[in-house]
């Protein structure tokens, strides 16, 4: 298993919806699969699962580079629509006082766009709340996992590259305005044509 590219992807549902026709396993306790130059790996929910999953796989194997790929909320005043695929250039914890100048990340040379990400335990409570993140921090989306995985990673040297699609606009939690089907193929479909 060394030289892959470590794909970690949040939940089971994300990742049977980017990769549909996996024959998934277990590693180290983890839903995984290996395909081509993959191995792909559902890190769970949240910073705690994800950071572990990113320790516990790079202290277990060879990787070249490291991807996180996943669902995000946007900031309305992003001007992002649901369905777009975007690119972290920095992670930064939004809700802790730890790292407030965040993780720098990978940038791939990929036709998306490309801005700082927010990591939060839980969405914003209002479309207003989401606006001052907005306006402190100047992130285009916000997830529960990327700075964690960039902070973890950071402790072998290792810069990944996370790429999400939005879902729904941080801080509404009208679940009838999410669209996560939509964000997922889109996400499927950006990883078949960029990455395979």
């Amino acid at each position: 298993m060394e030289g892959k590219t470590l794909i970690l992807v949040p939940t089971e549902i994300e990742a049977q919806a980017i990769f549909p026709k996996a024959a998934w396993s277990d590693f180290l306790g983890y839903r995984s699969f290996m395909f081509e130059r993959f191995f792909v790996v559902v890190s769970g929910a949240g910073k705690v699962n994800a950071a572990l999953c990113a320790c516990r796989v790079l202290c277990n194997m060879r990787v070249n580079e490291v991807v996180v790929l996943g669902v995000a909320g946007a900031y309305l005043q992003s001007g992002l629509n649901i369905g777009d695929v975007v690119m972290a250039t920095k992670e930064i914890y939004a809700d802790e006082k730890f790292e407030p100048k965040g993780f720098p990340m990978r940038v791939l040379d990929l036709p998306i766009t490309k801005g700082r990400f927010l990591t939060l335990s839980k969405m914003p409570a209002s479309l207003d709340e989401a606006g001052k993140l907005f306006q402190k921090f100047g992130a285009v989306a916000e997830n529960m996992e990327g700075a964690a995985v960039a902070h973890a990673l950071s402790l072998f040297g290792t810069l990944p590259v996370e790429i999400r699609s939005i879902s729904n606009y941080a801080g509404d939690h009208d679940k009838s305005r999410w669209n996560i089907d939509l964000a997922l193929e889109n996400l499927r479909k950006f990883f078949m044509e960029f990455f395979m």
